[in-house]
């Protein structure tokens, strides 16, 4: 579907290399910001009136841009549809329904918010007030889903009339030398060969509510492969499944030291082998036949330097699912004995991703110390 673009958002798509933050290579980040100093309006509001996006999730977050911090949230399913449309995100409704509008108030906490539906509450001590809606995982890789980008009106919360939008302030005015120096100190745990994974403190990143990720820093030759294995969280492949599901959404991605993302694998395009675990192996294309042989999901290393990160995301998890990365306590990078201690598989198990770097050459022939029983079905 070919829809204009839209000037009032910032697009920030998973796939380009100016997107910064470590993305999601599958989601796609829409961002609008205005500076409340220079609007003169300290009883502005913003009305946005969108479609619920042909997706596996979308979600709305709204951030104190100076400090990156989220001041609230609303996911999907919290979303209340517009009287005579449809929430596709419900349980029981219908997926590809066409009715699917819906209204979003950000309002100062001094606003009276009583006939208002879907709000999201700032402090009027906020400088630089960020919305960002995403979408993950849109259908037929679709920018924005399917639908036109939602409207943006200002009004005076006093009056409820409407007034001028304020002009867009950019984003990419954050500095991006902020985001390299808060991921530096995570090469501090590269020992050994081993792949360990880590929960880190994400903050001051625009970080997302609903998601939650393990990171593993990775200094890698090019002569080197990389091995990981992981039991894998169940996903919805139907509306039936969405209270029911491990998690609405999981992924592999790497990370460039600058924070873009140079490619990632989605859940639904890995292959389990006949033990119910994934298998992967991350290099170059010259292994690509190799894995598929032998029961291992390939992944090219698009990192531009020689160390990079590789996260492992889960999106709106299920409280009953052991594998929850709630499970994992933060990793404490003033403290040396917590390289090994705060290795997420020693809290969830089977369920974090494990991994082990070796030379090209071992894995053509025997695929290192991690083998593959190989895939149930083929690919």
């Amino acid at each position: 579907m070919c829809i204009k673009r839209n000037k009032e958002w910032e697009y920030f798509l998973g796939t380009k290399r100016s997107t910064l933050a470590l993305p999601d290579y599958y989601a796609n980040y829409f961002a609008y910001s205005f500076d409340r100093q220079k609007s003169q309006r300290a009883s502005i509001g913003l009305r946005i009136t969108g479609l619920f996006a042909y997706a596996r999730y979308m979600s709305y977050n709204i951030y104190d841009a100076e400090q990156g911090s989220s001041l609230g949230a609303l996911t999907d399913f919290q979303i209340i549809q517009s009287q005579g449309n449809v929430n596709p995100y419900l349980v029981d409704s219908d997926p590809m329904a066409e009715n699917r509008k819906y209204v979003i108030n950000i309002v100062p906490k001094t606003c009276d918010l009583s006939g208002l539906e879907n709000c999201l509450v700032y402090d009027i001590s906020i400088n630089v007030l960020t919305v960002i809606v995403r979408y993950y995982l849109p259908l037929d890789g679709d920018e924005t889903g399917n639908v036109p980008l939602p409207q943006i009106e200002a009004f005076d919360i006093n009056s409820g009339e409407n007034v001028k939008l304020p002009p867009l302030y950019s984003l990419r005015n954050t500095s991006r030398f902020a985001y390299r120096e808060r991921m530096n100190r995570i090469f501090d745990v590269v020992i050994d060969d081993k792949l360990r994974f880590y929960k880190v403190a994400g903050s001051g990143q625009f970080n997302n509510a609903d998601n939650a990720y393990l990171i593993c820093a990775v200094k890698k030759a090019g002569n080197e492969v990389l091995i990981l294995k992981i039991k894998p969280p169940s996903y919805p492949h139907d509306n039936k499944e969405l209270e029911t599901a491990d998690v609405r959404y999981w992924s592999i991605n790497e990370g460039n030291p600058n924070t873009s993302t140079p490619t990632g694998i989605p859940d639904k395009q890995f292959t389990k082998a006949s033990d119910g675990f994934i298998y992967i192996v991350i290099g170059d294309k010259s292994i690509s036949h190799r894995a598929d042989e032998i029961g291992y999901n390939f992944m090219p290393w698009k990192v531009w330097f020689k160390k990079g990160v590789i996260l492992y995301r889960n999106l709106i998890t299920n409280p009953e699912y052991k594998g929850s990365l709630k499970n994992v306590p933060t990793l404490d990078l003033d403290d040396k004995g917590s390289i090994y201690t705060s290795d997420a598989k020693n809290f969830i198990g089977d369920y974090a991703p494990t991994g082990i770097k070796i030379s090209k050459s071992d894995f053509m022939k025997n695929s290192g110390s991690m083998a593959s029983p190989g895939f149930v079905v083929r690919k």
